[in-house]
């Protein structure tokens, strides 16, 4: 009868423990990453609905929205990755690959489509 684990064992052991950690890790990465987005994200959200809230004259297209805001026109749309209002370099939401902007019983809603999957915000009310 053997009484302990020889050497081969034990570091057969560890190796597979090792990855199984490093698999962990990355894991874990992955949804920290998503859940900085997703943050981030609530804040851009209530900032345009922020704004929005105080615009006049609102038309909402699918790529973008145009609006009036203390008497100068503005837009909301998808530039080199980023969703930022125009005229200006205000950048709401980062490393965006698609959105669509519409209209549902007079709500103003934003659906933003990342690598990640897609997130759709209430942006406004007309």
């Amino acid at each position: 009868m053997k009484k302990g684990f020889s050497l081969s064992e034990v570091l057969l052991g560890l190796l597979l423990s090792f990855f199984v950690l490093d698999l962990l890790l990355a894991n874990f990465k992955n949804v920290s990453i998503a859940n900085n987005h997703m943050s981030q994200d609530l804040i851009s959200s209530w900032q345009i609905h922020h704004i929005l809230n105080l615009a006049v004259d609102i038309e909402v297209f699918d790529k973008q929205i145009t609006y009036t805001y203390f008497d100068q026109e503005r837009e909301i749309n998808l530039v080199n990755s980023k969703i930022i209002i125009q005229p200006g370099t205000n950048i709401f939401f980062l490393q965006v690959d698609d959105c669509q902007f519409y209209i549902e019983d007079e709500d103003i809603y934003l659906k933003i489509t990342r690598k990640s999957g897609e997130s759709i915000f209430l942006i406004g009310k007309i």
